[in-house]
């Protein structure tokens, strides 16, 4: 194998959140395009079938995830009825340009300080109150409405103190 063929095949952290990407892309359109037409919900063979190929999407989506960021930052989390939930959240965020005074002003820490400390506790904080509101059998039924959720409180809590999420992704482990 020429090292140039080996190059392009080598594999970097950027090609799992790539991928990620690429399958959450088509797992939307699937959903938004295909799953409500009109013929996919009048049809139930139909509809199951792609029902059962955006459910073997979202399992590769979750390997994927799994696979990069095993336990790099994982935790647990509890729904109302008490079962436990593995997530290993993925979050690019970026500051405001003008709170960045403010924000040495407070933490007086390097940014990969503040990370492991006031951000890594408030997207543990979003998870945990965020399961809180359901059961595990609604959680799971409701599983986009428990991710915009997490993402609101993460939003009102990081916006007022000058950090933008770019990207999240839950990666919660049903």
């Amino acid at each position: 194998m020429s090292s140039k063929k080996q190059k392009k095949n080598s594999i970097n952290k950027g090609h799992y959140l790539e991928l990620m990407d690429r399958i959450h892309i088509v797992c939307c359109t699937i959903d938004e395009h295909i799953l409500n037409h009109p013929l996919s919900e009048n049809e139930p063979d139909i509809q199951n079938k792609l029902d059962e190929a955006l459910s073997l999407l979202l399992d590769a989506y979750q390997l994927v995830g799994s696979k990069e960021y095993k336990d790099e930052n994982s935790f647990v989390v509890n729904s109302k009825d008490g079962s436990e939930f593995s997530v290993s959240p993925i979050m690019n965020y970026s500051v405001q340009r003008d709170k960045v005074p403010a924000i040495f002003a407070k933490y007086r820490r390097p940014l990969i300080d503040i990370e492991e400390g006031f951000l890594k506790t408030a997207v543990y904080d979003a998870f945990r109150l965020a399961t809180n509101k359901y059961t595990a059998d609604e959680l799971i039924s409701n599983r986009a409405v428990f991710e915009v959720e997490v993402r609101r409180l993460l939003d009102a809590q990081l916006l007022k103190e000058g950090f933008v999420i770019n990207q999240f992704l839950s990666l919660i482990h049903i």
